[in-house]
């Protein structure tokens, strides 16, 4: 019942608006990705700069915290009272910390999702399935695999590798912007440091088990989110 009320709520919509957007477009999956890409990121901007506001705010406020948590140690109730003096002196409302925590979650969730739905868009065995979850509008729409020369269902270590280095430009400025904005954290800095390098390489290393069109998913949302990060810096 549960997978059937998300099928019908999320997986069944975004299925058939990224046919819809490769119909529009010469029935070419390629530019379908891009527009949905671009149209995501573009919605989640909301969430992703009152996120943004919420984080450079915790993080001036982060070597008070840390001073009330030593102070306060083991007066769970002191140390509460404190901190909300804190966030009212700095006009930051507690609740609003929560997003930071919603938008993180909600991007993995998406993450998952969209993982799952561009895989089957492209393998054969899952045409049925499909098929079957297509409305009556887009029924019939013969998807063109094949974008700028790649077969979007094939295994490309060259849009793995070119993914690979887009990931490691982010993960550089996001690490930058940590160090950035909050007080330093020896063992977070060597984690994140870490982090920037393994996990791009080792989703390279699986370039042969994952399809094209990931890789291109993946760079794409990369990219945007890193111009989407430049332009929130500037404001």
């Amino acid at each position: 019942m549960t997978q059937s009320i998300f099928s019908l709520a999320i997986y069944q919509p975004i299925l058939n608006f990224i046919v819809f957007l490769a119909h529009i477009c010469n029935n070419n999956l390629g530019l379908a990705v891009i527009i949905f890409t671009v149209l995501f990121r573009l919605l989640l901007w909301p969430l992703f700069e009152k996120s943004e506001k919420v984080q450079k705010q915790l993080a001036i406020i982060q070597p008070e915290l840390q001073k009330i948590q030593k102070q306060y140690r083991g007066d769970q109730e002191g140390m509460t009272k404190a901190m909300m003096d804190l966030y009212k002196e700095h006009n930051i409302n507690p609740a609003s910390t929560f997003s930071v925590f919603a938008f993180s979650i909600f991007q993995v969730v998406a993450m998952f999702i969209f993982y799952s739905l561009f895989r089957n868009l492209v393998d054969p065995t899952k045409i049925t399935s499909i098929t079957s979850l297509l409305y009556a509008t887009n029924i019939g729409v013969s998807l063109n695999l094949n974008f700028l020369g790649l077969n979007l269902a094939s295994h490309s270590f060259l849009l793995a590798a070119i993914y690979t280095v887009v990931q490691i430009v982010q993960m550089k400025l996001l690490l930058k912007k940590q160090q950035a904005q909050a007080a330093s954290n020896p063992m977070a800095s060597q984690m994140s440091l870490v982090m920037m390098y393994t996990l791009p390489l080792v989703i390279l290393s699986l370039y042969k088990s994952i399809y094209a069109i990931l890789y291109l998913y993946w760079t794409l949302f990369s990219l945007v989110s890193i111009v989407q990060d430049w332009l929130a810096s500037r404001k």
